[in-house]
């Protein structure tokens, strides 16, 4: 069988949410079957997709000019003139043109609860994509019970036609202490709580900063780093708190950088309002890091009963638990990484690989 994948995302040097879960799922699927074909279109060049590919996976450079719309109309041009058996998308977006046995992964439908937080014509495409995707795809895998139930609810779709395949982590890549920095290099001088992921307004980043400026009249023996590339309403947002204390935007890290921040933080907060899976908080898990997390959407599937919860709105739930952080004793936090490390386990790229081939393999038959 000749399986297409829209490695577009996962050639992208700089990586987040669903730019990794494209790079990881094909990473794996190169160690896990050599039975099937591969082929992997990109945009331009292959630089930052996995190397040394074995002999079964073929990558195909699709040129484009232009900046936007290749999935749309530059690999709906291939779909119809050299059709693979199988398309799959791992990140939202079904070609216009598109083989009948399409499958693609929907992440979540946030722009749907929260427009406010898009842009016009962010929201505009993630509508359409959405819908298209959904209609159109064959079958829909889905990183969460949370979004398969939201997808439900929204759009006319049999259930059968959605799999749930949760997200994973690089075990190992947490397990390495041979790193090359320290707190000095990145301009962080004492006790810091952190969080990763997008600077934006969909992460709730006010709300985290308006509790922190709370907590520094309680303790100011803390810094509160936030680590990861702006999106939207990032410079609102710093021009908002740029004169608060004990405070340091990063920036994109590293994964080395990460998971270096993650192993030294004091703790690790995550307060987004809308989650399709919530990979941060796994990673942190995995890293050791004790987790605050927002008890809303996909979140709880992952941190289950291991992790802190607090309300995403109120500043007095997520005060309580920075104080509790601080007071934990060294018996109560080992118990906490002792479970953490378990749960972890559940959720590997290996896993999240070998539950995809399955599915690939199912459409045999469709």
């Amino acid at each position: 069988m000749l399986i297409g994948i829209d490695a577009s995302r996962a050639g992208k040097k700089i990586k987040t949410g669903t730019e990794w879960y494209s790079y990881q799922l094909i990473l794996q699927l190169t160690k896990i079957d050599s039975k099937n074909n591969y082929i992997l279109y990109t945009k331009s060049d292959a630089l930052n997709l996995p190397s040394h590919l074995p002999a079964n996976f073929k990558i195909k450079i699709l040129h484009w000019p232009f900046l936007f719309f290749w999935t749309h109309f530059r690999l709906s041009w291939e779909m119809l003139i050299n059709p693979p058996d199988i398309l799959f998308v791992p990140a939202h977006s079904v070609p216009l043109i598109h083989r009948n046995r399409t499958m693609v992964t929907i992440h979540d439908l946030g722009f749907l609860h929260f427009p406010q937080l898009y842009s016009l014509i962010s929201r505009l495409y993630h509508r359409f994509s959405a819908w298209w995707s959904i209609k159109f795809a064959k079958k829909i895998i889905t990183i969460s019970n949370f979004t398969k139930q939201d997808i439900l609810k929204n759009f006319n779709i049999d259930k059968n036609k959605i799999e749930v395949i949760p997200l994973g982590i690089n075990l190992s890549d947490f397990y390495q202490t041979n790193h090359k920095f320290n707190l000095t290099d990145l301009q962080i001088k004492n006790k810091y709580f952190l969080y990763i992921g997008r600077i934006e307004k969909k992460k709730n980043i006010e709300f985290l900063l308006h509790t922190w400026q709370e907590f520094l009249k309680i303790n100011r023996n803390f810094t509160l780093v936030l680590a990861g590339k702006d999106g939207y309403g990032s410079q609102e947002i710093k021009n908002k708190f740029k004169n608060l204390e004990n405070v340091i935007f990063l920036g994109y890290v590293s994964e080395q950088e990460k998971i270096f921040l993650l192993k030294n933080c004091f703790a690790f907060i995550f307060p987004s309002l809308f989650e399709g899976f919530g990979l941060p908080i796994l990673e942190a898990m995995a890293a050791g890091s004790l987790v605050l997390c927002a008890n809303n959407t996909s979140l709880p599937e992952v941190g289950g009963d291991i992790i802190w919860y607090f309300d995403p709105k109120d500043q007095v739930s997520l005060l309580k638990l920075l104080q509790k952080a601080i007071n934990l004793n060294p018996q109560e936090f080992a118990k906490y990484q002792s479970q953490a490390q378990e749960r972890v386990k559940q959720f590997t790229w290996e896993i999240t690989a070998a539950k995809t081939l399955w599915f690939l393999n199912q459409s045999k038959s469709l």
